[in-house]
């Protein structure tokens, strides 16, 4: 490659160890964002279970009551049955005193007319054959019929409202726990979110001036628009297929007509991380110079930042640290080394992907709670 290619290059590199590094300030804020959503997560999964376990709760009552009126209607009706049991047991001696005075009256009758058979022993016979069916049902259900079957529905019935009565308990413990469990659950989340807006409060303005810095560094190169092409920019230029930006930029437009630009873009960063240890030895010194010119504008815009800050109210001691950390993390960014490390932790990140995490952040917003 020819040194104005070289240049080129090296120039397309350092715009993408830019573009590494406002990712990995990004980074930083969807760290803090997921770790208030596994606290936002198991808050709400506390208060389901809580919901869970009073409805459980609600319901095991409603059970107990239910029940208990069953019991209720179960004991009228064994009352009832024992009501008609005791009337057969005192009705059953009368009927046999009937059935011997029949008995009697027959046997006066059958000496005094002589009769073998009359009506008074076939009365005698169905009386007797009425007792005695009596008496079989009576003991009966005494024994193993109605008045059981009652006792037995009764009985289970107690034993739903034992069970329902226990589950009332273990509700009421697992409640109590979980409502412990919920206090310190949305402290967690309380200070997560508070951590994560101090995160934001710092590392926002980081990325707009990394990315004013960016603009101001590349422009003449490079339009913002196509800084996610950038990887298929830099593998055209690696394999000699353009010579300029404007060949470059002219074989990306037509990938994007036929519709391949983005498997074209991933396979471009597959192939140049391949090769970028290389370059990176073949470019030092062109990238060592990119980067220089990159951190004057960073921190120039440190600078402006602070000057920013100045201007507003100076006795606000939360201003004056925040502006404090911004720069200090300005200052820490804005080296070679530091733009080294991002361009390397990031050499399996696509240009694209890179792009579209910044705009997440400058373009949707920062998530609130």
């Amino acid at each position: 490659m020819d040194n104005e290619k070289n240049i080129i290059l090296s120039k397309l590199y350092s715009l993408r160890a830019g573009l590494s590094l406002v990712n990995m300030q990004v980074d930083i804020i969807r760290a803090e964002e997921e770790k208030v959503n596994v606290a936002v997560e198991m808050l709400d999964q506390n208060k389901k279970s809580i919901k869970s376990k009073r409805s459980s709760k609600e319901n095991a009552r409603k059970n107990i009551n239910y029940n208990q009126n069953c019991i209720k209607e179960q004991k009228k009706k064994l009352a009832a049955e024992n009501r008609y049991i005791a009337f057969n047991l005192h009705y059953i001696p009368v009927m046999l005193f009937f059935a011997a005075a029949c008995v009697a009256a027959s046997a006066i009758y059958n000496a005094i007319t002589k009769d073998g058979f009359s009506w008074m022993w076939a009365s005698v016979g169905a009386i007797i054959g009425y007792v005695v069916t009596r008496i079989y049902y009576t003991i009966t259900d005494a024994s193993d019929g109605t008045t059981k079957g009652y006792m037995k529905e009764i009985n289970d019935l107690q034993d739903d409202i034992w069970d329902d009565q226990q589950k009332i308990s273990n509700c009421e413990d697992s409640i109590e726990d979980l409502e412990k469990q919920s206090t310190k659950l949305e402290q967690n989340k309380e200070n997560a979110i508070q951590v994560y807006n101090s995160q934001v409060e710092v590392t926002l303005p980081v990325i707009k001036a990394m990315l004013v810095a960016l603009h101001q560094e590349f422009s003449p190169l490079i339009d913002k628009r196509d800084w996610a092409n950038l990887d298929l920019l830099i593998y055209y230029f690696e394999t000699n297929r353009a010579d300029s930006i404007k060949d470059a930029l002219l074989l990306t437009d037509r990938q994007k007509q036929m519709d391949t630009l983005v498997s074209a873009i991933n396979d471009a960063s597959a192939e140049i991380s391949k090769s970028m240890n290389a370059n990176f030895e073949l470019l030092r010194e062109d990238l060592n110079e990119n980067f220089s010119s990159l951190a004057s504008a960073i921190h120039s815009q440190r600078q402006a930042q602070e000057r920013m800050m100045s201007q507003m109210n100076a006795s606000i001691k939360q201003a004056s640290m925040v502006n404090s950390q911004i720069s200090s993390r300005l200052d820490t960014i804005a080296t070679s080394n530091a733009m080294q490390t991002a361009l390397l932790s990031k050499i399996n990140v696509s240009s694209s992907k890179l792009v579209s995490s910044m705009d997440s952040i400058c373009n949707d917003g920062i998530r609130t709670w």
